[in-house]
């Protein structure tokens, strides 16, 4: 058992080395370009302190799981704001929060269950993911497609071209699944 806990804790080694040299490489090639790193990028960091939570999950038998739950909704924060902050879209915080809380937990949830082995974990978490993509674009469509809080003609062609092709997933993949489930069986 002390073999599996050093190789889990070289592997968070690893993890944490390749962080550590990504982020300084980024920082070299913006200081040989002259940009300026902080301003646009700052959300990386964000997401690399939410990444550092799944560290602990790569531990053999670990009952770290739960990490998984703060590490996304950190992530998905970070992921949101790094999307506001190179496209000047802050406008969307109207709708945005739906992918950190609920749609970030459930990811959260969805990992906790798989790494710990608990279906009704996963079940779970697939709901409260559904739930949060559903609010999403619930609210997405009502304030780009109706208010156009963006002010952009993009965004306001985007939200019902997004419902149309969730409508038409939704409407497609029960036949989908049982033509895969028709060609699976013996004949």
């Amino acid at each position: 058992d002390g073999m599996d806990t050093q190789k889990g804790m070289s592997r968070g080694t690893v993890i944490v080395g390749a962080v550590l040299i990504a982020v300084g490489i980024l920082f070299l090639i913006a200081s040989v370009l002259g940009r300026d790193i902080v301003g646009v990028w700052w959300p990386l960091f964000i997401v690399v302190v939410g990444l550092l939570f799944f560290l602990p999950l790569t531990l053999q038998g670990s009952g770290w799981g739960a990490f998984a739950i703060p590490g996304s909704i950190v992530t998905m924060t970070g992921l949101v704001l790094l999307f506001q902050n190179i496209f000047g879209a802050w406008a969307s915080w109207a709708y945005a929060w739906a992918l950190i809380a609920p749609f970030g937990v459930g990811v959260g949830l969805y990992i906790f269950g798989r790494v710990s082995g608990s279906q009704s974990l996963c079940e779970a978490g697939s709901v409260v993911m559904k739930i949060g993509l559903i609010l999403f674009l619930g609210f997405g469509f009502f304030f780009e497609a109706l208010l156009n809080v963006s002010g952009s003609l993009a965004t306001r062609i985007l939200w019902p071209v997004l419902l149309i092709l969730v409508g038409l997933w939704i409407m497609l993949r029960p036949a989908i699944r049982t033509r895969q489930v028709a060609t699976e069986q013996p004949s």
